[in-house]
């Protein structure tokens, strides 16, 4: 049989295949079935006897992949694909020209509308190399591909919101772009979230230069800061680069202020090697609010690193353009806009209907975790109440259930099918902008989605918050310092000069705390981190927070008369059965005993309290005695015979900015070596396992939180001044 081209019927068939998406084997397989190969003859020939592999490779490029080369010139190719964009009401910034200032950038119309409903809390942005052929520009130009990436909080994902491809990796091309996104959204983001690139922080501040007071804050990956520090220590310090990485780690996660810790840390090291202290101070000294976890106070929803960006190029390079392979720029240019955008819109329409389900991360699984813990009878035994209205959820503080409710909104402008529970107004919500534990519990019980929904900036960010504490009833005044030594100043323009006592009240029913100023001329003093003042005293007389009508028949859990409490407000305490009290007691003395143990483990190690001693201020160590103090009282009280510790003179604190710097050393040596003597005491007191059963059997729900709680407490003023500890909890969420 001669070879001609095949009939029109024979490559219609072919077409049909390629269409429906067969790979070549599934073709050849369908051509030589058995079946025609047993009525083959020598006057019957079947169709499958021609080279056919050459037409479907032909057909699979040109029918299912749409061409992206328009035109065998790079520049033509690209103008054409500006106006077919166009059509498609793509928006687009363009500058294809030969040079420097090359600038290909495009965004869809879904990109868009993704940006202004969910882009509000951070836009983070990073740039890839070799993502197609260099050849077209002139002089060996690379093109940077610059992806700009949100979190999507309805799959829990990053999801691209532009792109743009630049000649140069500068300020300028990078700020032009950065202008032009601006100019579409309604609102600016509260944070930008890059790598240290010099030319990036540069075009995110020249963007935002004419709104001063609502400029984005600008955060540095923390992957790619501590990456870079480390390779400078093993350039300068060599066999000592390890000490002085852990050391600058430590700062970086610090969540006190950590302007007097990093003097300390430039001053060390500068005894060692000048070249690495005149890197620290020109790199990383003035840039101080980009790269310490203190001073990240906006919604950040726990996303502290460029991970985001990160694992969209990883997906990008191996599964849309896979090694060695690289497009042209036209190519990819429809690859991004013919495949990239409709995955991921698929993917969200999919995760908003509920038929995949949503994705967390590290930072987010901690809440996650701890909501889905409870349930309706958990909530029923500790008198938590949950009511549902129209447009909002009210659901009792799971700490304090008859002081504070908080409202869990509910997003009605949505149409998809499932519940959308868009924020709430506790305060690990209101710090982080990240869902909390009752916004996953409420989601699980009611088969919702958790779609966070971040204002937007309305005012100056002024004060640093607290990141830690997830469902707090206290907000804290926090100051910060100015420090200075020779030419190496750290100031940050957030705080006032804390020059007295200041008294935050806030209309909202939350106590309020006098935090003491802390003077400026001591280099070596530290933010009082504020806890619940249960952590330094009893509970001051209050007022109850105003709570919101509820009906008698949606509550979750029954009520009973209110009871006077020594030294506080008529409070309601619910009422809890004796054998469910002791089952909930008993599960938090093993949690508090555990949180004891790693306190001891830390303390006893004479190198952990030296260091605990030189990092702590006055204010943070007598928050520490007073805690451990409050303990003891505690098991001391339930143990019949057992006189109460009294609670020893700390005036001396007060009057700590006016003493020098020895006189400073001993009495934060004094209040440690006090709170070691407690410390030793509860350990021995606890060994005994009848005070441990007295312990259990003689304090309320309410009372053994609150003293599990303290125990935590300790643990983490550990975890925050001790090295040895800090190592286990620093991670990047993310």
């Amino acid at each position: 049989m001669r070879n001609t081209r095949a009939p029109a019927v024979v490559d219609e068939w072919l077409q049909a295949r390629v269409d429906s998406g067969l790979e070549w084997p599934k073709i050849r397989a369908l051509i030589q079935t058995p079946d025609i190969a047993d009525i083959a003859s020598h006057t019957i020939k079947p169709e499958g006897l021609r080279h056919m592999y050459d037409r479907a490779r032909y057909l699979k490029q040109t029918r299912v992949t749409k061409p992206g080369k328009k035109d065998p010139d790079v520049f033509k190719s690209l103008t054409l694909w500006k106006h077919e964009l166009v059509k498609k009401n793509w928006r687009t910034f363009t500058n294809i020209i030969d040079s420097d200032q090359f600038i290909f950038a495009f965004q869809s119309k879904w990109q868009l509308d993704m940006c202004r409903d969910h882009g509000r809390a951070m836009i983070m942005l990073d740039a890839t190399h070799n993502s197609v052929t260099n050849l077209f520009l002139s002089d060996g130009k690379k093109i940077s591909l610059y992806t700009f990436m949100i979190r999507d909080p309805v799959v829990g994902k990053g999801l691209p919101i532009a792109w743009a491809f630049t000649a140069s990796a500068a300020e300028e091309p990078l700020s032009s772009v950065l202008a032009w996104l601006r100019q579409s959204m309604v609102f600016k983001p509260l944070a930008v979230m890059s790598d240290c690139a010099l030319a990036i922080t540069n075009a995110v501040k020249s963007t935002y230069f004419d709104h001063p007071g609502q400029t984005p804050h600008h955060y540095w990956c923390l992957f790619h800061v501590l990456k870079a520090f480390k390779a400078q220590t093993k350039t300068y310090l060599r066999h000592r680069a390890d000490e002085a990485f852990d050391e600058f780690r430590w700062i970086v996660y610090l969540t006190s202020n950590p302007g007097p810790r990093f003097v300390k840390f430039w001053l060390r090291w500068r005894a060692v090697s000048r070249g690495f202290a005149t890197y620290v101070r020109k790199q990383w000294a003035s840039r101080i609010q980009h790269w310490a976890i203190f001073f990240r106070v906006t919604a950040h929803q726990g996303v502290h690193t460029n991970n985001y960006t990160e694992a969209w190029h990883k997906v990008l390079k191996t599964h849309y353009i896979p090694p060695p392979e690289r497009k042209r720029i036209d190519e990819l240019v429809s690859i991004l806009t013919s495949n990239v955008e409709p995955d991921f819109r698929w993917a969200h329409i999919k995760a908003g209907e509920g038929f995949v389900g949503q994705t967390t991360n590290k930072f987010q699984q901690r809440a996650k975790t701890l909501g889905e813990s409870y349930c309706r009878d958990s909530l029923q035994t500790l008198g938590i109440r949950v009511a549902q209205k129209f447009d909002h959820f009210v659901i009792d503080s799971f700490k304090n259930p008859t002081w504070i409710s908080y409202t869990v909104k509910i997003d009605k402008s949505s149409a998809a099918h499932k519940g959308r529970l868009a924020s709430c107004t506790c305060g690990h919500f209101t710090r982080c902008g990240s869902a909390c534990k009752h916004m996953y519990y409420l989601a699980r019980e009611h088969g919702m989605l958790v779609v966070e929904a971040v204002q937007p900036i309305t005012g100056t960010q002024d004060l640093p918050i607290q990141l830690d504490d997830i469902d707090s009833d206290v907000e804290v005044l926090q100051t910060g310092v100015a420090v200075q030594h020779n030419n190496l100043t750290l100031q940050s323009h957030r705080f006032n000069h804390p020059s007295t006592q200041y008294q935050h009240t806030d209309t909202t029913g939350k106590r309020s705390l006098e935090v003491p100023a802390i003077s400026n001329n001591s280099p070596a003093s530290k933010r009082q981190r504020c806890r619940r003042s249960a952590l330094t005293s009893p509970i001051p007389p209050v007022q109850p927070l105003t709570r919101p009508l509820l009906s008698d028949d949606i509550f979750t859990g029954p009520t009973v008369s209110r009871s006077e409490t020594a030294g506080g407000p008529n409070l309601n305490y619910e009422q809890v059965e004796d054998k469910d009290r002791i089952c909930l007691n008993r599960r938090a003395e093993v949690s508090s005993r555990a949180a004891l143990k790693q306190i001891i483990d830390l303390m006893k190690t004479k190198q952990n309290r030296a260091e605990f001693a030189l990092s702590a201020s006055p204010n943070r160590m007598q928050e520490f005695v007073n805690t451990v103090h409050i303990i003891l009282n505690t098991i001391e009280a339930s143990c019949p015979g057992i006189d109460l510790t009294p609670k020893c003179n700390m005036d001396a604190v007060a009057n700590a900015v006016m003493m020098n710097r020895r006189e400073v050393d001993g009495l934060i040596e004094d209040l440690q070596r006090l709170g070691w003597d407690f410390l030793k005491k509860v350990v021995k007191l606890l060994e005994e396992p009848n005070n441990r059963m007295r312990l259990v059997g003689g304090l309320t729900c309410q009372e053994m939180s609150e003293h599990r709680e303290r125990c935590f407490d300790v643990l983490g003023i550990l975890e925050e001044h001790v090295a040895a500890a800090g190592r286990k909890k620093q991670q990047r969420w993310g």
